[in-house]
């Protein structure tokens, strides 16, 4: 019992600091590349769009040789201090083409950092019979945190802090990396076959095709929400505060997560949570009010909250042992990666074109077109199922 409950406080410290980390540099790059490398609008776009692009391109091959070689937390530890490394460099990087370099060379070992961390601890807590929710919860609680801390810290202090605070904090999530729970080894290791498998499996190959239509839109807003705060006459701290009421409505839904798994199923949850999001764009289109925008908050945190865990307890549920961290990984590369991409594009296009109310009018009809194969999915009966992988 001692040393269970040993092994979940060093989860939850190292989940606190996984997003900790990203979330005091990423959520004022932005900023620091416009006022202190002096980037275009159009060159900031472009560095900002490195990490889903490598996202697609590393996550799947991350989960494939974690796979293999069956050593998740080795894997972790290794290229949480390659990204502080990768970090250091970044922040002598004073020209677009080195900005975007040094970007390009800090995703390729940070995006394995979530799809393996959340496998490991998707694992672990069915093990124990513990609540996912209850460690990813300090993850939310991280990113708040850092987002107001670092944001006061770059103001009083420098620009370049967020990258110092990146590299400690990283540094400090690889020595509790090597903390983590470890699974068992199994004799049938990941193969081609197995792989080739898993994405022509039906329900998989589905599941993906419906996270895409309704994930990519919802990270696409991550993009656009300050536009459409500013946009309806808030400020710089009107969209500060919402991305911190955000953050702080996830860690009460993410404790609830499971309650909500185990009464309805995780991929009823999905579906409920991807409406309550088509919802939110739909009045987002109507409404003109920033008082609406916090209330929606809640809307965001609890939708948020429930797709990831629920998601992530639905792909564990449908494939293999030996391939758990590849789905999971294809699973984050195709919800967050090119859904992430393709509809921040999309999005920007419409954007342009008609204004972003029809925006996030197009986002609620994207997203029905998701939740159609959701019900389509629960209609075959496969939640119910938890049918493998053969």
């Amino acid at each position: 019992m001692l040393k269970q409950e040993h092994q979940a406080g060093f989860l939850k410290v190292y989940y606190f600091f996984i997003f900790f980390a990203p979330g005091s540099l990423f959520t004022l790059l932005s900023v620091y590349l416009r006022d202190k490398i002096h980037l275009t609008g159009i060159q900031i776009g472009t560095v900002m769009a490195v990490g889903p692009i490598v996202s697609i391109l590393m996550q799947p091959i991350w989960g494939m040789i974690a796979d293999y070689k069956q050593k998740p937390t080795l894997i972790l530890s290794s290229t949480l201090l390659a990204s502080s490394f990768a970090a250091m460099i970044y922040c002598f990087s004073t020209s677009y083409i080195t900005v975007l370099i040094s970007s390009i060379l800090l995703f390729i070992p940070f995006s394995a950092v979530n799809p393996l961390s959340d496998s490991i601890t998707v694992s672990y807590s069915k093990r124990m019979k513990l609540e996912y929710g209850s460690f990813r919860l300090w993850g939310a609680l991280g990113y708040a945190l850092a987002a107001v801390i670092m944001g006061q810290m770059m103001e009083k202090i420098s620009s370049s802090i967020i990258f110092y605070s990146f590299i400690l904090i990283s540094l400090i999530a690889a020595f509790f990396s090597y903390k983590l729970p470890s699974e068992k080894i199994i004799d049938h290791k990941a193969s081609f076959k197995s792989f080739k498998n898993l994405l022509t499996y039906p329900q998989f190959a589905l599941f993906l095709l419906a996270t895409f239509f309704t994930f990519g839109p919802m990270d696409a807003n991550n993009t656009f929400l300050g536009m459409y705060i500013q946009g309806i006459g808030g400020t710089a701290a009107n969209v500060g505060l919402a991305w911190f009421l955000v953050a702080a409505f996830e860690v009460p839904f993410m404790k609830l997560s499971s309650f909500f798994i185990g009464k309805f199923a995780s991929l009823n949850v999905v579906l409920i949570a991807t409406v309550a999001s088509s919802l939110r764009y739909i009045l987002y289109y109507f409404s003109t009010s920033i008082i609406i925008v916090y209330l929606s908050t809640m809307i965001q945190g609890f939708a948020f909250a429930l797709c990831i865990t629920a998601s992530l307890q639905y792909v564990m549920d449908i494939s293999n042992k030996e391939m758990k961290n590849t789905a999971i990984s294809l699973y984050s590369t195709v919800a967050y990666g090119i859904g992430n991409c393709s509809f921040t594009i999309v999005g920007g296009w419409i954007y342009d074109k008609f204004g972003i109310h029809i925006m996030y009018l197009a986002f609620g009809i994207i997203t029905v077109i998701g939740i159609a194969m959701f019900i389509l999915l629960r209609s075959i009966g496969v939640n119910h199922s938890r049918k493998k992988l053969e």
